[in-house]
């Protein structure tokens, strides 16, 4: 792909930002792909209702770049990307937004509509154990009627079910945007009854964090969760080696300045893990975590699904 067809899909994405980031909308990293004499764009969104969805940004072969709204939040993006508004994402600043007319949408952006396009589930690999091998591909269940211990609606991943006590847990974060600095949540998923994976707690959201500092966040808030005794598990896995290595070694190698580029209550949650892992409580504790090897067994049911 040449640097001509990248200009403009960076283009296209800038000014698309411009447009949905002031009205809530959080933007993944971008993935390029080549499709020969077509360049394109894979973002995931996540709008602020928090129906995920996808952006597909489109270049041809005569320079001719398109926008593409997918899944549950398209209809609202479309309104916001051709100059409306919404009921829900009302403008910024009391100035009027830019259009994007320059950038026409396709006739697949205006035959999306709110159809959804996300993530498919996948079956368990084993039952064996509630261990790592039966790990299934990352989805938004459907509300079960259970709720998060914050009294927000509970997620699984597979088939939805109560968390068992003292099952297996999971954990993981999810930053979004390209810069080092982005929106940063975490959360702990438990092995439940009907073999799948419920949501157990969820952090948060941080304006300001880092990806490698929240992995480590979410080992430690489910460690401490266990010390408190309002979560039992038998082993704890995350996905994050650099994580891993910071809490079982008990210090936090970083050249971050993460008081100077993190928002505060990030940053605090970093100090004060930063003082913990030197406890006897983590000493004892942090013997259960577990490296969860996904090219060996799949993705982390805690994943968020925003790649």
């Amino acid at each position: 792909m040449d640097a001509r067809t990248i200009s403009l899909l960076d283009d296209a994405l800038a000014r698309a930002r411009a447009l949905l980031e002031p009205r809530g909308f959080l933007f993944g990293t971008p993935r390029l792909l080549d499709e020969g004499t077509w360049g394109r764009y894979d973002i995931a969104i996540d709008p602020p209702d928090g129906r995920a969805s996808k952006l597909q940004v489109h270049v041809n072969g005569k320079g001719r770049t398109s926008v593409v709204p997918q899944g549950p939040a398209a209809t609202a993006m479309r309104v916001i990307l051709e100059g409306g508004s919404t009921d829900a994402a009302p403008p910024s600043g009391g100035s009027p937004a830019p259009t994007m007319r320059a950038l026409p949408l396709t006739r697949a952006a205006r035959e999306a509509g709110g159809a959804t396009v996300g993530p498919s589930s996948g079956g368990p690999r084993s039952a064996a154990n509630d261990g790592p091998r039966s790990a299934s591909t990352p989805a938004r269940a459907a509300d079960d009627g259970s709720r998060r211990p914050d009294g927000g609606p509970s997620t699984t991943t597979g088939p939805a079910g109560p968390a068992v006590a003292g099952a297996s847990l999971v954990v993981d974060c999810s930053k979004f945007g390209a810069r080092l600095i982005g929106p940063t949540e975490w959360r702990g998923m438990q092995r439940n009854a009907a073999g799948g994976w419920t949501e157990v707690f969820r952090s948060a959201r941080h304006a300001r964090g880092h990806n490698n500092l929240g992995e480590f966040l979410a080992i430690i808030e489910a460690l401490r969760r266990i010390e408190s005794g309002t979560l039992a598990a038998s082993e704890l896995f995350s996905d994050s080696r650099t994580a891993i290595s910071w809490v079982t070694k008990g210090i936090v190698k970083t050249t971050l300045d993460v008081d100077g580029d993190c928002d505060p209550g990030f940053a605090a949650l970093v100090r004060e893990a930063r003082v913990w892992i030197t406890t006897p409580a983590c000493a004892r504790l942090r013997r259960i975590v577990r490296l969860w090897d996904t090219p060996v067994v799949g993705e982390n049911p805690a994943d968020f699904g925003r790649k």
